[in-house]
């Protein structure tokens, strides 16, 4: 195989992009179920969360906050950007500008300011409406219209420019993006338990492990002389990397940061961060918004330690797309996806143009790799996939081990593709599996062999008869045929 995959433009939409379009089509009738008595319990919790957000902005606040609905004439309004931009001045604290295209914008109560003023002064108030705005945007998914309690997505081959398909709800206003299920929050999760497996069957997902760091890296031992290939061949052993740069971050032994820490939490973060070109400052803002109040001085000082201690991120790959866009104006992804970049312009300043390409690589091959697996487990197994998540496929199968075992090496099959770079440089990127009945209680499936597989699926099943569902005699039908 030779770099890249597809020769041509035609190649790459008559054998990948069309034949991708015409299974997802298929993948988007499918849909997920969802338990209705969860889905009920889930709606009760956002109440009472909703409230106690209230309460707390109130007692900080020193008067009424008052939410979407309510008919008082005197309280805050939380949701209205007028009266928290009042609220947020009553107490002395300065409003951001924010830019807005070419425009600073002045008096803004955008997620962007909202979340730059938390992690700035840490304020509760300011806090509790970030809070609130996440407790709508989760209303909002409880919402969705379903059909015969199936959650449909349409998923789109050519939804960005980067390569990435999308998702939203179908044309009948039906469903939500399904690749934007809320996930890393408590209140995503608790979400996630809403949606299970049709009665006999069992989600199995597979995920690329470490991804878009794999190419990243390929891109590093291609481009340089000898080939400096050491996050390569740290990939290649296992070696947690989100754990040992937050033991370098913080100075502290890699063996006492747990996977749940925010130590490891940020190592994860200033990698991607610093792999993308990302300024301390926009580092911040993201972090307040999962509500983590670090200032962008310390956001500085992570993206530095990351930099001093792989220089070769911004010397070699950050070099090579930047030096592509100088001569060619354009990438090409090991795929043979191409993308022009027809905004650079000499003598300017053209930074936001390099920070937007280089994730352009990693992550366009990273989809693309998802979506001809997509294809090959089609072909191999028709009616399995129910779910595209970039880099990550869901499918829902007979929940028997026989079926289990065969699923699994479909999949794996389906991702192994040898990604070779344009001076020959190879990889492949390795896959890890999860497997449930609902999606926020997947078990990781260390051990692909049978005995293992077989160790996973047996904590799964004391409930054969599944009585956690709550779905009607009619529905069963339905999600059964489907």
């Amino acid at each position: 195989m030779s770099f890249p995959i597809f020769k041509s433009l035609r190649d790459f939409y008559e054998n990948y992009e069309m034949p991708l379009a015409r299974a997802l089509f298929h993948v988007s009738n499918r849909g997920l179920l969802v338990d209705q008595g969860r889905l009920l319990d889930y709606k009760n919790l956002l109440e009472a969360e909703t409230n106690d957000c209230l309460e707390k902005a109130s007692s900080v606040l020193g008067k009424e906050v008052v939410g979407v609905g309510s008919k008082s004439k005197t309280g805050v309004k939380i949701a209205s950007p007028a009266a928290v931009l009042k609220a947020i001045k009553s107490l002395n604290i300065e409003i951001p500008k924010t830019r807005k295209g070419e425009i600073w914008v002045e008096d803004s109560t955008g997620a962007t300011t909202l979340q730059r003023i938390f992690a700035k002064t840490g304020n509760e108030f300011v806090w509790q409406v970030i809070r609130h705005r996440e407790l709508q945007e989760m209303r909002s998914f409880s919402n969705v219209q379903l059909l015969d309690s199936i959650l449909y997505s349409t998923y789109k081959a050519t939804g960005t420019k980067s390569g990435r398909r999308s998702s939203s709800e179908n044309y009948l206003g039906l469903g939500t993006n399904g690749q934007n299920l809320p996930k890393h929050s408590k209140l995503g999760m608790q979400f996630r338990r809403c949606i299970v497996a049709r009665p006999g069957k069992i989600f199995i997902f597979c995920d690329q492990k470490g991804a878009e760091d794999w190419i990243v890296h390929a891109i590093i031992a291609d481009q340089t002389e000898g080939r400096i290939t050491v996050g390569v061949d740290e990939l290649q052993k296992g070696i947690n990397r989100h754990r040992k740069l937050a033991s370098l971050i913080f100075s502290k032994p890699e063996d006492e940061i747990e996977k749940s820490s925010i130590e490891y939490f940020l190592g994860k973060k200033t990698r991607h961060a610093g792999n993308y070109g990302m300024r301390g400052q926009t580092y911040s803002d993201q972090l307040a918004s999962k509500g983590i109040h670090i200032p962008a001085t310390a956001c500085d000082f992570f993206l530095e330690k990351f930099h001093k201690a792989e220089p070769w991120i911004q010397q070699v790959f950050q070099a090579y797309v930047e030096q592509e866009l100088t001569t060619r104006r354009s990438l090409t992804t090991p795929i043979g996806r191409y993308r022009d970049f027809l905004s650079l312009r000499s003598y300017s300043d053209n930074s936001k143009i390099f920070r937007d390409a280089y994730s352009y690589i990693p992550q366009s091959t990273v989809g693309d790799n998802t979506g001809l697996a997509i294809l090959g487990i089609e072909n191999a197994s028709p009616g399995i996939v129910v779910a595209d998540h970039h880099d990550a496929i869901g499918t829902e199968v007979e929940n028997n081990i026989d079926t289990i075992v065969h699923t699994v090496n479909t999949m794996s099959k389906a991702f192994d593709r040898e990604i070779v770079f344009p001076k020959g440089f190879s990889i492949r990127i390795p896959v890890e599996f999860e497997m449930g009945f609902n999606l926020g209680e997947m078990k990781t499936c260390e051990d692909l062999s049978r005995v293992g597989l077989t160790s996973i699926w047996n904590t799964l099943n004391p409930h054969p008869s599944r009585p956690d569902v709550t779905i009607s005699g009619a529905q069963q039908l339905q999600s059964q045929q489907v």
